[in-house]
């Protein structure tokens, strides 16, 4: 899988909108978006859960990756914190 500036924006773009409460999105909670060939995943959770996010995370990639086509998927994850929770964004291309 590849990231480009593309992938990068969006993802970008998402994770500034949850932090600033711009997504319904409340802590544990996951917010998406899915259209023709694209797949946002936007969550918010305490950081006594980065574990659990991470196996879910390393998880939802091995699933892109094993029914991928013959095409590479752009991907691009975002993490960031407000010293509370851990922000995540993951934007999928296939």
């Amino acid at each position: 899988m590849t990231a480009t500036a593309e992938v990068e924006g969006i993802a970008k773009d998402h994770l500034d909108r949850a932090m600033n409460d711009e997504l319904p999105l409340f802590e544990g909670m996951s917010y998406n978006e899915d259209y023709d060939s694209t797949s946002i995943s936007v969550s918010v959770f305490p950081t006594e859960n980065i574990d659990f996010e991470i196996a879910q995370a390393q998880s939802m990639l091995q699933g892109v990756e094993n029914s991928a086509s013959s095409e590479p998927a752009q991907f691009s994850a975002l993490v960031d914190t407000d010293g509370e929770n851990y922000y995540t964004a993951m934007v999928f291309i296939f």
